[in-house]
């Protein structure tokens, strides 16, 4: 089988989400390929209505352009720029600042890269190899969901993680228990299912210590999670 291999790159970035876009925008004037689907995990494992827990001023990608901060997209576009600030509209800053920063992104799975004499050399899932003088891995925190070993027994329609859930309208009128008190539990569930969840509890989980400490909230939670272990 001969060989496919493709064009001899500065930079090769593998991940295509905010830090791996930012990447591109600090590298810009190199020779540069991007990896990936676009903000594909916050498109993908991000409940749909959710909010951001960052404030407005924290959630820019970072560029040594400072024309491209968010508040510069929402001026731009005549967005809302009052209150929490909605997922939908941090993708659509995403887009507009790709467009902006990175060259074309290469949507093919990286299967495996290595070292060669002349830097990197990384296989793609359709066969061809691309090589690369340096390489940036900005794969995110997907492959890092941590599911507590205590409910590793219980089937996944009674027990699963927030990253397996992009449309909360499952958990409508029921009663939730949530392992956690981070950005998913306390911006995501709650607006995303809105009132039709009947009681939802927000747990703290010390895996050192194997304890929760709980905070409970009864009736419609708060639209924006209020409620803290």
């Amino acid at each position: 089988m001969i060989e496919r291999v493709g064009k001899f790159r500065d930079v090769a970035i593998v991940g295509a989400g905010p830090y791996g876009l930012s990447a591109a925008a600090h590298l810009a004037g190199l020779d540069v390929q991007v990896f990936g689907h676009p903000l594909s995990f916050w498109r993908e494992h991000m409940p749909r209505g959710m909010f951001l827990r960052s404030p407005r001023v924290a959630s820019s990608l970072s560029s040594p352009n400072p024309s491209l901060r968010l508040q510069d997209y929402e001026r731009e576009r005549r967005a809302d720029s009052d209150g929490p600030l909605p997922l939908e509209t941090f993708l659509a800053y995403g887009e507009w600042f790709q467009v902006r920063t990175a060259p074309p992104i290469d949507t093919r799975e990286i299967r495996l890269v290595e070292r060669d004499r002349a830097g990197f050399l990384l296989r793609l899932d359709d066969g061809e190899a691309v090589r690369a003088r340096r390489v940036v891995v900005a794969l995110g925190i997907e492959p890092f969901a941590w599911r507590p070993p205590e409910f590793a027994g219980l089937p996944p329609e009674l027990c699963s993680h927030s990253v397996d859930h992009s449309d909360l309208g499952r958990f409508a009128g029921t009663e939730v228990c949530v392992v956690g008190a981070g950005q998913s539990p306390t911006s995501g569930l709650p607006a995303s299912a809105g009132s039709c969840i009947s009681r939802a509890y927000f747990a703290a989980f010390h895996a050192r210590y194997k304890t929760a400490s709980r905070c409970v909230r009864s009736g419609p939670p708060h639209p924006r999670g209020s409620c803290r272990a």
